[in-house]
């Protein structure tokens, strides 16, 4: 069977549906609401906002999926649930991961999804996904790989974890 594991939001959704429905994290579209800053278009305001998000509730997505997937054959995830490659690996099924726009997958056809200009050279693009990647990793890389290690996983480079070794 199917278990919906998504923001509190969601839930009306899955009950039209009749899916069972496990709570993880907070509702997301408030959370958006009350942080404006992630949606600014100014890349250092969108990352230091991402960042805010990440560290309140990564801990909150760990926990509340590793739940949710006890006994589950497969994760799908989409979004920013970035919990579910690590606690699929720890749980030892397969994950894969649903794009709601190409935007958001490294590629030298289009920058990356904070960068407001399109249409730039493909070698700009490859260096701005590339910058993307290191910032990313540092600002974000603490706090999934202090969960990783509460789950007994390897520390790694999140950007590899989630743009590489994800099928998406």
């Amino acid at each position: 069977g199917v278990n919906v594991a998504a923001s509190p939001n969601f839930s009306d959704w899955a009950a039209r549906l009749g899916l069972p429905f496990t709570s993880i994290g907070c509702d997301t579209q408030r959370w958006l609401a009350d942080n404006p800053e992630c949606l600014t278009g100014d890349p250092l305001r969108m990352m230091q906002g991402m960042q805010l998000f990440f560290h309140e509730q990564l801990p909150i997505q760990f926990d509340g999926l590793l739940k949710a997937a006890q006994g589950s054959s497969a994760i799908v995830c989409a979004g920013l649930a970035l919990s579910a490659p690590s606690v699929a690996e720890h749980l030892g099924i397969p994950v894969l991961g649903i794009a709601y726009s190409p935007c958001v997958i490294p590629g030298r056809d289009h920058p990356p999804a904070m960068v407001p200009w399109q249409n730039l050279p493909r070698w700009i693009n490859s260096l701005l996904w590339s910058m993307t990647h290191r910032v990313s990793a540092m600002r974000l890389g603490d706090p999934i790989n202090t969960d990783r290690e509460r789950l007994g996983l390897r520390p790694l480079n999140m950007f590899d974890h989630l743009c590489r070794r994800l099928p998406w």
